[in-house]
């Protein structure tokens, strides 16, 4: 490719390299830097490194227009130049080379391709069949190549988000890349044309079996989209905008998203902050929190974005996108808005209130942080809840009672602890559910009481929090059990009175106002503290 009309003056040489889809890719004749066509009207100079060249989509027939100019069909053997969505197209403004929404005369050129004769090579000499072999291998390590991260040149390979596998392993790829390598480095070595294109073969075979990893089931993620300019690495958030989840760069205050196995290899989201799936809440592109209890719109399939490392996330016919002020979605997945990083979530923030209680309920084992007065299983001991403090971790599976002063604290999550729940009288919940038809408890500060587990009488119980269901049995009059902050860790009982005055006497018939630690006549009935 050049820029005059004669292929017998070259200005400038390109690498044009073809894809199966028909697309191309356009580098300099050293493959260090190569074309990059942004989306929409981003009119930026395009060149980029080459393991970060994007697909190019060769127009010969007469374009859309995108615009109100005119467009006109390119003329004979040239084509206009697009990006892969098809909202802009090459545009060569003065001295430099961008991108424009318009594929009219005016606001692009067209491009002619010939290929270099012998006597044009880029290295002045006849290749023998052994060289044009090397070519080859170069042009596949080059393959090989985009799957390193861009910023530190390291191997997207082996475990966890945002990586490739395949059924080889790890090490066997990089012997094989590395053979490759070092055969393409040293054309001059002893390897006959037929041992360096097996290579080359053998080193492709092994590319087109990299599949990207799924997330995991069982682990918290972040989900960051990547983006172009001002609007690259936005995080999804708990919070809601115009009915979806609203999108910004903070990090600090993204959503964690609990994932699950479903069937056909999707996966939920479940947001940390409320229980909730996130999904298409309103089958209008609201993608926010579904209803508790509705169990459409969910699932979400995980496949390869258009970079390497990230994802497409698809449930139903459309695809997340996140590049704006708040979630979106589309059918043609095809620009930065649309792919995704995935960050594993290390700590769980855990708040607790004024009243200096809180309970939690998660299915992997927390390291219990400094500062707090103490993390407690809880066991129904007659009419009392006898609390057991942990020490160190919280088993998975495991609902707790949490004390402390006011203040939000990470608990660091154990992926590979083992499973050991405790036995305990609480219940736990991982999403938010409708109540069950049994007497539940859930912990409560009534305006005129102390904080404990009250009878509630609410609609759902909220996800990742702790509950009781019977804990009196199921004919109990009592409203609820109080925390004793004496000496004995324990949670006592609240008699309903029916409005009268609840009577204390000590065991010498004195009238007293509060129990301490002894035997004492209640409303005529002998209770021990």
């Amino acid at each position: 490719m050049g820029t005059s009309t004669s292929p017998t003056e070259v200005n400038y040489v390109w690498y044009v390299e073809k894809k199966e889809n028909g697309n191309i890719t356009i580098s300099t004749a050293n493959q260090k830097a190569s074309w990059q066509l942004p989306t929409g009207t981003t009119r930026v100079k395009p060149l980029v490194a080459y393991t970060q060249r994007t697909e190019l989509v060769m127009v010969t027939d007469k374009p859309n227009a995108l615009g109100n100019e005119q467009t006109a069909a390119p003329k004979a053997n040239s084509c206009y130049l697009r990006n892969t969505d098809g909202s802009s197209y090459v545009h060569f403004s003065g001295n430099d080379l961008g991108s424009w929404t318009s594929a009219g005369s005016n606001s692009t050129f067209m491009v002619e391709f010939y290929k270099l004769d012998e006597n044009q090579h880029l290295n002045k000499k006849d290749l023998d069949d052994k060289g044009r072999a090397i070519l080859k291998l170069k042009e596949t390590i080059l393959l090989a190549d985009t799957y390193k991260d861009s910023y530190d040149g390291t191997w997207r390979l082996g475990d966890g988000v945002n990586k490739y596998s395949l059924p080889e392993g790890k090490e066997k790829f990089l012997e094989v890349y590395n053979a490759a390598k070092n055969m393409a480095d040293h054309p001059e070595g002893q390897e006959t044309a037929q041992q360096v294109t097996e290579k080359d073969n053998e080193l492709k075979t092994l590319i087109g079996k990299l599949t990207i990893n799924q997330p995991k089931n069982g682990v918290f993620y972040r989900l960051r989209c990547i983006g172009t300019g001002q609007n690259t690495n936005k995080y999804i958030l708990p919070t809601i905008k115009e009915n979806c989840l609203e999108t910004k760069n903070e990090k600090h205050n993204a959503a964690l998203f609990y994932c699950q196995d479903v069937a056909n290899g999707k996966k939920t989201l479940l947001a940390f902050n409320n229980g909730q799936y996130f999904g298409n809440a309103g089958g209008n592109n609201n993608f926010a929190y579904i209803a508790v209890g509705n169990d459409n719109n969910k699932d979400f399939a995980f496949s390869e974005g258009g970079q390497k490392g990230c994802y497409k996330i698809q449930q139903g016919n459309r695809y997340i996108y996140g590049a704006n002020d708040k979630m979106d979605s589309g059918t043609n997945p095809n620009n930065n808005g649309y792919y995704w990083w995935l960050e594993e979530v290390t700590t769980l923030p855990v708040t607790v209130s004024a009243a200096g209680w809180a309970t939690l309920y998660a299915l992997v084992a927390l390291t219990i942080p400094a500062g707090l007065t103490g993390v407690y299983t809880a066991a129904v001991e007659g009419n009392t809840l006898k609390l057991t403090a942990l020490n160190g971790t919280i088993p998975a599976n495991t609902p707790v009672l949490i004390e402390a002063n006011a203040a939000t604290y990470n608990f660091t999550i154990d992926y590979n602890a083992a499973a050991e729940a405790q036995t305990t009288g609480l219940k736990g919940t991982l999403e938010t559910i409708n109540k069950p038809a049994t007497t539940i408890y859930t912990l409560q500060k009534p305006a005129d009481k102390n904080i404990g587990f009250y009878k509630y009488n609410g609609q759902t119980l909220q996800g990742f929090r702790a509950y009781g269901e019977n804990l009196l049995g199921t004919t109990s009059t009592a409203e609820g059990l109080i925390f004793d902050k004496g000496d004995v860790t324990a949670i006592e009982n609240v008699e309903i009175n029916d409005g009268k005055q609840t009577v204390i006497y000590d065991l010498n018939g004195r009238r007293v106002e509060k129990m301490l630690k002894g035997i004492y006549i209640v409303n005529g009935k002998k209770g021990i503290k």
